[in-house]
């Protein structure tokens, strides 16, 4: 894969290696015409001469609010009612191996638009970028660019991303009708304020997130889901207990995720009502799982393994599914890279512009997952890997109880309930609030990670390998955890000792200000 050209990088305060990746060029993109069309995505429209002509993408990066990739028509779910989803995945690129590093919204989007992992830019939970750190939008505003948001912000400090255009939300509406109309005035603001430039626009759903609908109620912020699924259709994900409560919840997460698909369809009706469908590259992704037990808040692959659709018209080829292994840290240095802008050299990302245009069908051989701080305490940290079918998870407060918010939701009392009669059941409630200091589990046989594999010594090997893949990486991106990583070396340790302590002594902060709130 090449390497797009980077400024020199530093790691931590002393100097590391230099990283020098060559810039692959707006024309050296575009010069690969149709003779890119190797096994990969790239099927680019005329030939080379007329494409050199073409100018950067629009790029249209929507969001769904707690969504799994296993909740999605496309991806395997029968029952969940996805229709623009889908058509979305029939006329673009499906990938099945996407992954958010941090399983919360903040963090999750933080990354996404910065291109740094949450210790390095200041996202380790539900707080704002440093102060030092640029996001996406400002360097596309710097190169040109129009920007725009729609729906759910998220993002601190707000005045750092520059929008131009993002309407105010006096509720979070989960009415499909306003997006639409928001949509429309963000084309409507770019034929009014000048001259035609490439636009950015993000598009931040609420819905699948909770409150979910009650059928025949106004709960679930009032917006009306006129098709409820039959709760006796509704797909269980493995992980849950099939009883009633269960359903139920399911049934009307499943009715959020559908009244989200034809909010994304009216957007996508304004998008070609503009005249931008065929030139306008349209990423779509969830930012973390469902707010269910192994799910949201978690490392488990139903909180990080995301859906992610692509569609480019005649750069991208149609209905194609991709395994190639994707990170939400990716994304930054991926936009700036087809937008003809450096990627700055301290970003962590690596773009996968090679793998849109057709170049390679890989992209990465390894995902770090890091997950800090949640709304709950007390904390439990955890950091991840992922190399092939291999999933490692280490948890560094195995003696807390874990919990999260969604635990007073429908489902998690109802599990609870049921493993008072179930020894299996009982079994798993316990895995959920008692999490072992290592996790592993091998995807392909496994990938709803039923079985912990980490006291295996069959897997004694793989076990060692995989400590030693978190260890390097950790080093590598100065993650202040190293030092209470236990299979770092003692100069390991101390080289990040303060930067672990001065991130205790802000989280002790926090817990005493929420423990005053509360009294």
């Amino acid at each position: 894969m090449s390497k797009p050209h980077r400024e020199q990088r530093h790691k931590g305060k002393t100097p590391g290696v230099t990283r020098w990746r060559r810039t692959l060029s707006r024309r050296d993109v575009l010069r690969l015409g149709v003779g890119a069309a190797i096994p990969g995505l790239l099927v680019m429209r005329g030939t080379g001469s007329v494409a050199a002509e073409a100018p950067r993408p629009n790029v249209l990066l929507i969001t769904s609010d707690d969504q799994s990739k296993f909740d999605v028509g496309c991806y395997g779910n029968e029952a969940v009612q996805t229709p623009a989803t889908d058509a979305l995945a029939a006329e673009g690129v499906r990938f099945e191996r996407c992954y958010t590093v941090s399983a919360i919204c903040v963090p999750s989007r933080a990354v996404m638009m910065t291109g740094l992992y949450p210790h390095a830019n200041g996202c380790h939970g539900f707080h704002q970028l440093r102060p030092d750190v640029r996001p996406l939008t400002a360097y596309l505003r710097d190169a040109g660019y129009r920007v725009g948001l729609v729906g759910k912000r998220h993002l601190k400090p707000w005045e750092v991303y520059r929008f131009e255009y993002a309407p105010e939300e006096k509720t979070k509406t989960r009415d499909p009708v306003p997006y639409q109309q928001w949509v429309r005035g963000f084309f409507e603001f770019l034929k009014a304020s000048g001259p035609a430039e490439p636009f950015f626009l993000m598009v931040n759903f609420h819905d699948p997130h909770r409150p979910f609908p009650i059928p025949g109620t106004k709960k679930g912020l009032t917006a009306e889901v006129p098709d409820p699924i039959d709760r006796g259709k509704v797909k269980i994900h493995p992980t849950l207990f099939d009883v009633p409560d269960v359903r139920e919840e399911e049934g009307r997460y499943f009715d959020a995720i559908h009244r989200m698909d034809r909010a994304l369809g009216l957007v996508f009706a304004e998008l070609d009502a503009a005249g931008h469908a065929d030139d306008t590259l349209v990423i779509f992704l969830g930012d973390n799982g469902g707010a269910f037990p192994f799910s949201k808040a978690t490392q488990y692959e139903a909180g990080i393994n995301m859906p992610c659709i692509m569609r480019w018209p005649g750069v991208m080829r149609p209905d194609t599914v991709s395994d190639a292994l994707l990170s939400f840290i990716d994304v930054t240095p991926t936009i700036l890279e087809l937008a003809g802008i450096r990627i700055p050299g301290d970003m962590h990302g690596e773009s996968f512009a090679p793998l849109l245009l057709g170049r390679t069908e890989k992209h990465r051989d390894v995902f770090f997952g890091s997950q800090t701080d949640h709304a709950s305490q007390p904390g439990t940290p955890m950091r991840s890997v992922i190399a092939g079918h291999s999933k490692y998870i280490y948890n560094f407060a195995p003696e807390a109880k874990y919990r999260m918010n969604a635990m007073g939701g429908l489902t998690w009392k109802a599990m609870v309930a049921a493993a008072e009669t179930n020894e299996r059941y009982a079994e798993r409630v316990n895995q959920f609030l008692h999490r072992p200091q290592e996790e592993l589990y091998d995807l392909s046989v496994d990938p709803y990670e039923q079985k912990n594999l980490a006291a295996d010594d069959a897997c004694a090997a793989e076990l060692k390998a995989m400590r030693r893949r978190l260890v390097a990486h950790m080093d590598e991106i100065d993650d202040p955890f190293l030092a209470a990583y236990s299979f770092a070396s003692d100069a390991q340790k101390q080289r990040m000792r303060a930067s672990y302590d001065e991130y205790l002594a802000f989280d002790g902060a926090r817990a005493e200000a929420r423990r005053k709130r509360r009294q």
